[in-house]
Order: structure tokens, then sequence, then C-alpha cells
């Protein structure tokens, strides 16, 4: 056999592994962003609150899935993000929870943006 063709193929399959896998962690991640973005515009706090809960279920049930992917203590921090902002929420301190749902949404927009295959991700 040729072991060129063969170290092409391997090297092949795992581009396209890297290439899938990082369309599902955008996939994954770009909801939960868009609610809680959408939570911090929403003038009505009830609707806020529901669209950021909304938000956190959808983080817990992917949660799973992610964490294969990325390093878990930056999964840690937007877990326990999520837990703050619960507590501003019960709280009803509106400027905390915006404030917690934008650092949420920065740092889950920041988990695929380090994982995306550019140079300055490399370097």
């Amino acid at each position: 056999m040729n072991y060129f063709a063969i170290g092409s193929g391997i090297l092949a399959v795992l581009l396209v592994l890297t290439l899938c896998t990082t369309l599902l962690l955008h996939h994954q991640t770009d909801d939960i962003a868009q609610l809680l973005e959408r939570a911090m515009q929403e003038p009505d706090r009830a609707q806020a609150v529901a669209l950021a809960t909304q938000a956190k279920n959808n983080w817990e049930n992917r949660y799973g899935l992610i964490a294969t992917f990325i390093d878990h203590n930056e999964l840690d921090e937007i877990s326990t993000g999520f837990a703050e902002m619960d507590s501003w929420a019960r709280l009803d301190d509106e400027d905390e929870f915006y404030c917690v749902c934008n650092r949420l949404a920065d740092l889950i927009r920041h988990i695929y943006q380090a994982e995306l295959p550019a140079y300055y991700n490399i370097l």
C-alpha cells in the first residue's frame, strides 16, 4: 500500500471531523447566546427571566455534548454564571441580572470562537 495515500486519507478524515465538530459546537452554543441576548433586550422583566431560564435549560441539556469538546473550567464558569443569574432574578435586581446575562452570552460565544481553526487561535 501507498503510505502517502493512507496518511492523506487519515488527514482528510481528521479535517472533516474537525469541521463537523466546529459546526456542531456553533449550532449548540449560538441559540443559547441568542436567547440570552433577547433576554437582555426584553423590556418586560418576566419575559426576560423566562428567556434566560430557557437558555439555562438548553445549556443543561447540551452540557454533556459540549463537554466532549471543551475544557471543563470554561464550562463550569458558565454553569456558575447561570446559577448566579437565577439568584439575581429571584432577588429582583434587574441591573445585575442583565449584567450576568451579558457576561454569559459573551462567554458562550467565546467557546465557539476559541475553537475556530484560525491562525489567531493557533499562534
